[in-house]
C-alpha cells in the first residue's frame, strides 16, 4: 500500500457546504481496490444551508407528519411504500415547484381535496420558511415565504437542491435531453 499508481483531484461540496479539493489516491492490493481519501480545504463558495423542519398534511401518502432534522447526517430507514421518498419529494418539490407526479392533483392524499407542506430551514444562518398549499378543487396552488403570500418567482431558488431518485437513471441510459432537462433544473435555482 507504498505506492498509490495514481492521484485523482476532484472538486466537491463537503457535508458543511465547504468547497474543497479532494485528493483521492487510488491503489491496487492484490483483488481489492482501496480509495486513500485526504481533504484540504480550498475556500468557501456556498453560503451553509441547512432544512430543519418538515411539516406534511395530507401529501402523498401522510395524514399529517412533522420531522424536525438534525443539523449533521439524517438516515431514513423503512420498508418499501412507507413514504421515505415522498419526504425527500416534499423538499424538492418546495424548492422546485416540480415533482415526478404528472398533476399536482397527485400530490394530494387520496380522498383529500387540500395538501400542505412547509420546509423549515437556514440558509446562512438566517431561518426561512417556504410553505406550499395545494388544491385538487381549484386546481391551484398557494406559497407562502416566511409566513407571507408569495408568487414563483420570488420562491424558487431560496432553497437549493439536488434530488436523484430511481427515476433519474435516465440520466446515464437515456436521451441528451434528459441530461439537458435536469441541468436545466438545478441551473433555474442559481
Amino acid at each position: 500500500l507504498d505506492t498509490p499508481q495514481g492521484i485523482n483531484f476532484l472538486y466537491i461540496l463537503n457535508y458543511h457546504g465547504k468547497f474543497c479539493q479532494r485528493i483521492f489516491d487510488f491503489v491496487q492490493y492484490s483483488n481489492i481496490q482501496v480509495f486513500l481519501l485526504h481533504e484540504k480545504k480550498v475556500f468557501d463558495i456556498l453560503q451553509f444551508m441547512n432544512v430543519t423542519e418538515i411539516f406534511l398534511k395530507d401529501f402523498r401518502n401522510f395524514s399529517e407528519l412533522r420531522l424536525n432534522l438534525n443539523d449533521d447526517v439524517n438516515i431514513f430507514l423503512g420498508r418499501n411504500a412507507q413514504g421515505k421518498t415522498n419526504i425527500l419529494e416534499s423538499v424538492q418539490f418546495t424548492s422546485l415547484l416540480k415533482s415526478r407526479a404528472s398533476r399536482l392533483g397527485e400530490l394530494i392524499k387520496w380522498g383529500q381535496v387540500e395538501s400542505f407542506v412547509k420546509v423549515n430551514f437556514r440558509k446562512a444562518d438566517v431561518s426561512q420558511e417556504l410553505a406550499v398549499e395545494l388544491s385538487a378543487e381549484k386546481k391551484s396552488r398557494r406559497l407562502f415565504v416566511n409566513g407571507n403570500a408569495s408568487q414563483s418567482r420570488n420562491f424558487v431558488g431560496r432553497l437549493n437542491t439536488v434530488m436523484f431518485s430511481p427515476e433519474d437513471l435516465f440520466m446515464f441510459k437515456g436521451s441528451p435531453a434528459g441530461r439537458r432537462q435536469f441541468i436545466d433544473s438545478q441551473i433555474s435555482q442559481a
